[in-house]
């Protein structure tokens, strides 16, 4: 999504891509390496939440425009003050989406909340909403974090479904790393009874539970998101260019449900359904594409 959207822009001549793989140091370091490279412009997602903040106060105090997406950095953190601009869905309302499919899916009974890297600001925020949106019938009986991997979410789910046999929903943000969920009712030899919502929405969560087939398996998603990163960047071109731009941008986000239509069996399975990236550049991207 971003490389397309900086293709757009003749003045953007260089791309530096960093990820900090879960490790907030090497977040970290990444992110002073692009201030020592004197870059212009730095957009991304600060899953490490406030220790990311000194850093972003750099960048900006070094005349580097900043714009995180999805989340912003923590702590005492201003938007337009120690990062330029913002972009996200309103990870409140997220929250609340969540409590409403909730309230009327599963009615009463036990749900638990997932999470993504330890601090982080996104499942802090739509967690901190949903909670007291929920139906008094409707029990919370854990939280865990999974760092946003297939694996975090197989331990998480298989402690979780040996203590609350009867569970009946799940709230994460990440599709794909529900798989790891997939294969821990698997393990446990138990149907997916269950009412799951999400922030994301990559095909291979949603064509398993086509390929699963059962009707009391239903899921919920909002978007991807993957997109946040084309309007961080043009706000950060806009920016850089002496324009003026907002200290927040708040992208809508409502609720689908999975239907028999929502798998994509032609593109790779790490593909969101709100990507705005063609059907054949995705198969370029991914190993094994044409």
């Amino acid at each position: 999504e971003f490389v397309l959207q900086a293709l757009t822009y003749p003045d953007v001549g260089k791309i530096i891509y960093t990820s900090g793989q879960g490790n907030t140091q090497k977040a970290i370091s990444d992110f002073r390496s692009l201030i020592a490279q004197k870059v212009d412009v730095i957009v991304g997602f600060p899953d490490a939440g406030a220790a990311m903040l000194p850093s972003y106060r750099q960048a900006v105090q070094r005349g580097i425009v900043v714009v995180p997406y999805t989340s912003p950095p923590g702590g005492t953190a201003t938007a337009g003050k120690d990062y330029n601009s913002f972009v996200a869905e309103d990870l409140c309302l997220l929250g609340k989406n969540f409590a409403g499919v909730m309230n009327k899916q599963v009615k009463s009974g036990k749900i638990v909340f997932l999470g993504g890297t330890p601090g982080n600001g996104l499942s802090a925020a739509w967690q901190k909403c949903e909670r007291p949106a929920l139906s008094k019938s409707i029990q919370i009986v854990g939280t865990a974090d999974t760092n946003w991997t297939r694996q975090g979410t197989t331990q998480a789910m298989s402690g979780f479904i040996s203590k609350y046999p009867d569970l009946k929903g799940v709230s994460y943000e990440y599709a794909d790393g529900f798989m790891g969920g997939v294969a821990a009712y698997q393990a446990a030899h138990k149907p997916l009874n269950l009412v799951l919502t999400l922030r994301t929405d990559e095909m291979s969560l949603l064509c398993e539970w086509k390929k699963i087939g059962n009707p009391n398996f239903k899921i919920y998603y909002s978007n991807g998101g993957n997109f946040q990163s084309r309007l961080a960047l043009t706000l950060g071109m806009i920016k850089f260019h002496g324009g003026s731009v907002p200290s927040t941008l708040i992208v809508p986000a409502s609720m689908r449900q999975v239907n028999g239509s929502t798998c994509n069996p032609n593109v790779p399975s790490q593909t969101a359904a709100s990507t705005l990236v063609p059907d054949n550049v995705l198969k370029a991207m991914y190993p094994g594409g044409k």
